[in-house]
This record gives C-alpha cells, structure tokens and sequence, in this order.
C-alpha cells in the first residue's frame, strides 16, 4: 500500500541515492554539478514550498514538490526510484485533488515544469492532470538537450464555484 506523507531530508536522501536512470540523467541536465544526486535532498528540503514523497511500505520509491520562482510562480518538480511506478497513481491523484488547487488558490497564478523533451512518459503524465506543453527550449540542458517547459495557470484549472442555494 501507498502511503503519501511530507518528504524528510533522510527519505528524500534515499531516493537521491536510488534514482530512475531518467530521472538522473535529467537532472544531471540542469545542475550545476556533475553528480546532483548527492545535493538534491538538501535543495529540496531548503528550497520547496511543498515536498512529499511515496512511501511503499517503509520505502521511499517516489518525491515530488514545488519550488517557488518568484511571487506567484512556482516550479514542479518529481523524481524516484525503479519502483516509481507502484506509486503513480497516489502521485497523480495526489497531485491533482491536492497539491495543483491548493497551490492555483492559494497565492500561485503559474506553475511550471521542465522535463527532457524525450520523455514521452513524463508528457503522458502530467497531462493527465492539465499540464500544457507551452514551448520546446532548445539546447536548454548543459549539454545541449531540448526540455519542454509545461505549465498550468490558475485561471485555466478554477474550480467551479458551489452554486448558491436560497430559501425563499
């Protein structure tokens, strides 16, 4: 069973340690070092807005949060394990019955994400809960890979409004 809870600096250290080749290699992409998983769970635990990671069991398998940019802008991000898999559906229901509203009504307009423009499975993912691809950045990466920046707005994922009831 899949269990969500706010991401710990040792938990998150665990997922660094044990990250998806994809996942290493795209953040290897954007870092400033060469090896970023040794760094990724202090940057995550002193930079996010909101962290949480999946837990199988005891095991960490899966970590996902926003980082703010600056004011009402933020960055997603989510990275794990061989077994990320087993978490995919806690994550992406988490994501979108939690994590998107509660950032898009509370304070955020726009919440971006980068990933690798290969990963057709990070695409499939995160339009499955309102991510639009808004543009290819060419050579983005350090060592000339394209990224896809998508993004949600919070004008385009408002919830409906309870209608009104009255009593006359």
């Amino acid at each position: 069973m899949i269990r969500i809870t706010p991401a710990t600096f040792d938990a998150v250290s665990y997922i660094a340690r044990n990250l998806r080749q994809i996942d290493y290699v795209e953040l290897a992409a954007t870092s400033l070092v060469e090896d970023p998983a040794p760094l990724l769970a202090d940057r995550v635990m002193s930079y996010s807005a909101m962290a949480f990671i999946a837990l199988d069991g005891r095991e960490p398998v899966s970590c996902w949060g926003l980082i703010p940019s600056w004011p009402g802008v933020g960055t997603a991000y989510a990275f794990g394990t061989d077994r990320w898999g087993c978490a995919l559906l806690a994550m992406t229901k988490h994501v979108s019955r939690f994590m998107l509203p509660l950032l898009l009504d509370n304070g955020y307009h726009r919440i971006e994400c980068r990933s690798l423009a290969r990963r057709d499975d990070t695409r499939r993912w995160l339009t499955m809960f309102g991510a639009e691809a808004e543009a290819v950045l060419r050579s983005s990466g350090k060592r000339g890979e394209d990224f896809v920046l998508y993004r949600w707005l919070r004008n385009d994922h408002r919830r409906p409004q309870s209608a009104h009831l009255s009593c006359h």
